[in-house]
């Protein structure tokens, strides 16, 4: 009996520490590119594509996806680390309101609900995302992708690109953000402009480092505070 309960006890201490190790190793470069799924829920980490002047090259941004009755609405989160808490890795980014821990670099499980989101395989969900939001990567496109522009008053526009050509814009005002689908750039009388599900706003990328809403002619500079 002694010997059974010691087998078992130096399994269990084995499995503990295979478990803890395998979060430990785990860095933000193995789980980014990643899709990590459950049945309603997908999320993907980014490699943020900044200037290439800017010396922070490893910021990390996470695009969550979340099935809806008209198909798919998705969050956009910036500044995502790995941070460590109670000796457990936790994946967190701006204004992210899941306690996402690592458990591997195939499994991460929200500990608020409960749910475990696993790496993506082949025909799971989302079984068609690829060509949700697919749009062509022209030399516009590469410009203004996942830069974030803002006004004068504060109001932020990031015209956000994963790197499957999935593509979304975010308005970011009052510390809320509103998203439109489907975003896309589109030539009208020698003008190139923004256009997105539900977007009213008539939003012409002037240049590279601007943009103008051309009804209220507020402008949107770069932002290039890191």
């Amino acid at each position: 009996m002694k010997n059974f309960l010691k087998k078992c006890f130096i399994f269990t201490l084995v499995t503990l520490i295979f478990c803890s190790c395998s979060a430990k190793g785990v860095k933000i470069e193995q789980i980014s590119g990643k899709y990590f799924v459950t049945k309603e829920k997908a999320f993907i980490i980014e490699k943020t594509k900044d200037d290439e002047s800017s010396s922070d090259s490893k910021k990390y941004h996470m695009v969550i996806y979340e099935k809806s009755d008209s198909g798919y609405v998705c969050g956009l989160y910036e500044n995502v680390k790995i941070s460590v808490k109670d000796g457990k890795k936790f994946i967190t980014a701006d204004r992210l309101d899941m306690d996402l821990e690592i458990i591997n670099d195939k499994t991460i499980k929200d500990t608020k609900s409960n749910v475990e989101y696993k790496e993506s395989k082949q025909g799971e969900f989302p079984d068609n995302l690829d060509s949700v939001n697919k749009i062509k990567i022209t030399e516009d496109i590469k410009n203004i992708s996942n830069k974030s522009f803002i006004s004068d008053s504060g109001v932020q526009i990031v015209f956000a690109v994963t790197e499957n050509g999935q593509a979304n814009l975010f308005i970011k005002e009052n510390g809320k953000e509103t998203h439109y689908s489907n975003a896309n750039l589109k030539q009208e009388n020698g003008k190139t402009y923004i256009t997105a599900n539900g977007l009213k706003n008539k939003f012409v990328y002037s240049s590279i480092s601007k943009i103008i809403d051309e009804d209220t002619k507020v402008e949107y500079k770069l932002n290039t505070k890191k």
